[in-house]
């Protein structure tokens, strides 16, 4: 296999993978929408920052809550699915910051079967499909430069 094909593979490989992550966070963004809630309070809530890229630093809100649920404490840091792969510019990471302070008290949506998996905006949103759009075009990326690598061989 030339090393051209194997690159390409791998792009395709990787973005499948991706996209499959990116579809479970779908259907269980989807799935929020029906979940039981419960009360709860923000245990932490700063605006974390992030460097490294040419562009400079970039930030996500940092939300941390606690919940009881038939008198068994649980913590969750998902504010909304999508959020966790989010690093965006200063105003959106404080806007989340403001909406959810320290030591509010919030409601929190959890799953029945898995009581620590938790969200404080159930539902699809547009930051729910963000995993799996990057997976895809990794994958349509491969797939087009392998296909366009095999015509002109």
């Amino acid at each position: 296999m030339p090393i051209v094909s194997l690159f390409f593979a791998v792009f395709i490989l990787a973005g499948g993978i991706v996209a499959g992550f990116g579809v479970r966070n779908i259907v269980h963004a989807y799935d929020s929408r029906s979940w039981p809630h419960t009360n709860g309070t923000v245990t932490y809530s700063e605006v974390e920052r992030r460097s490294g890229s040419k562009r400079g630093s970039s930030y996500s809100p940092g939300i941390k809550y606690s919940y009881f649920i038939k008198g068994q404490q649980y913590e969750g840091d998902m504010v909304a699915y999508g959020m966790k792969s989010v690093s965006a510019g200063r105003g959106f990471a404080e806007r989340f910051v403001k909406k959810y302070p320290r030591g509010k008290d919030i409601k929190v949506f959890y799953d029945p079967s898995v009581m620590s998996t938790s969200v404080l905006e159930p539902g699809l949103s547009k930051r729910s499909f963000i995993l799996f759009a990057f997976g895809m075009s990794f994958m349509i990326f491969g797939i087009c430069f392998a296909t366009v690598a095999w015509l002109f061989k």
